[in-house]
């Protein structure tokens, strides 16, 4: 015997005694105990089944016909394969280092990787005259090389001076 659920009180009923309950697993068992002769009258639980509405996770849904009409089109069904971006790999010591290959870039040097794994302005100034001014207020003017991530090389004559990027309040080309 089921317990009766009333919507305006919105609490379970049980059918019998009518004693109220917040819960229908309380209920139930209420019934199970209180109601042993009445509760053994219930049909058994594969027809109760029968009964009941399939929930959601039990639903007939409709069939998905993706599929079949990819077969129709000549896909076969199979996922499209879009490849994400290709990589160059370089080895340095024992280290693999994936860069993204980029057509218009040609690294010819196994330091080169670390210039160009983020494509940004300095990169582009690479062996050209340029001026640079430090935050200290200190200028500098000479051939540009850039191959680290961190610092740049201003060459001027015989001269060279290792400045940490940080440090770098603006970069000017001369020619």
């Amino acid at each position: 015997m089921e317990p009766k659920f009333n919507p305006k009180l919105g609490l379970w009923v049980c059918p019998i005694c009518g004693e109220r309950f917040m819960s229908k697993k309380v209920a139930q068992i209420h019934i199970d105990r209180k109601h042993p002769e009445e509760a053994r009258s219930d049909p058994p639980k594969s027809e109760q089944t029968l009964d009941k509405k399939p929930g959601v996770n039990e639903e007939n849904r409709p069939k998905d016909d993706r599929a079949e009409k990819a077969k129709e089109k000549g896909e076969e069904g199979k996922k499209s394969n879009k490849k994400g971006p290709k990589y160059k790999k370089f080895k340095v010591g024992d280290t693999w280092i994936k860069v993204l290959k980029r057509p218009e870039i040609e690294i010819k040097d196994h330091t080169g990787w670390r210039f160009w794994t983020t494509a940004n302005y300095v990169a582009t100034l690479h062996k050209q005259k340029v001026k640079v001014k430090l935050i200290t207020g200190e200028e500098f003017e000479g051939k540009l090389k850039a191959k680290d991530p961190y610092f740049i090389v201003v060459v001027q004559g015989n001269e060279k001076i290792i400045i940490n990027k940080a440090h770098v309040l603006w970069i000017q080309p001369i020619e």
